[in-house]
């Protein structure tokens, strides 16, 4: 586990607070284990912490507190978690995309990632301050949209699946920090199985009159042919 969390940003719509933890430009004197201690304590005390994916969020803290010193496991099963994501999961099963900006499109009209436009596969090069804001937007719209769908959650009768959600985010966290043996062999069987089912679907998806316009909108320097990736859910409309 050789990633680093760059920024933790808590707050709401209202008002966030970002901080730098790893980025290569936080500053020198910055006091990143009075944050750390801070979370530690927030996490404890029994609110409402909200989060998009919290599977992921927490396995990420949950490492870096084991690091620090702490019992993540212990830490992350005392704490009190509310996921975005697991809302829409539960209100729309795989019937619609539950990827954040997917659900800023669907409920606030808006794609929340082009305000920030930056590559967030390479953050760890990308200025702070750019790195500081976009954390900041994504925890500002995650607690708003939180807000909206906690509603629907009650009046679908689905308080009881989404709770079920919560708490075996946990475990699932404690597994993947102990390490799952993938099965190499059936892996590359299958894989070897299916790659030419799925070049042909391509191959017929990108013929579509549709796809190649597509295509033609979105030329840029960054992608002279157009960009359109049939397996992103920013890229498909819906």
């Amino acid at each position: 586990f050789d990633k680093k969390i760059l920024s933790i940003a808590l707050g709401g719509f209202e008002c966030t607070y970002v901080f730098p933890i790893f980025h290569p430009q936080t500053p020198a004197g910055f006091d990143v284990l009075k944050v750390i201690e801070r979370l530690v304590k927030l996490l404890l005390s029994g609110k409402l912490v909200i989060g998009h994916n919290n599977q992921f969020e927490q396995e990420w803290i949950s490492v870096l507190l084991d690091k620090l010193g702490y019992d993540g496991n212990k830490i992350m099963y005392g704490a009190n978690f509310g996921d975005t994501m697991a809302q829409a999961y539960v209100l729309h099963n795989n019937h619609l995309p539950k990827n954040l900006n997917s659900i800023c499109r669907r409920l606030l009209g808006f794609d929340l990632k082009s305000i920030s436009n930056i590559d967030v596969t390479n953050l760890e090069n990308t200025p702070l301050e750019q790195v500081l804001s976009y954390n900041s937007l994504d925890t500002k719209y995650t607690e708003l949209i939180f807000r909206i769908q906690a509603p629907m959650v009650i009046e679908n009768d689905l308080v009881g699946p989404y709770e079920s959600l919560i708490d075996r985010q946990r475990a699932v966290v404690c597994i993947q920090k102990k390490g799952l043996v993938v099965d190499a062999e059936f892996v590359q069987v299958e894989s070897t199985k299916w790659k030419p089912l799925i070049e042909a679907s391509y191959k017929e998806f990108f013929a579509y009159p549709e796809v190649q316009q597509m295509l033609k909108d979105t030329v840029s320097d960054e992608h002279p042919q157009g960009h359109c990736k049939p397996t992103s859910n920013d890229d498909m409309p819906y």
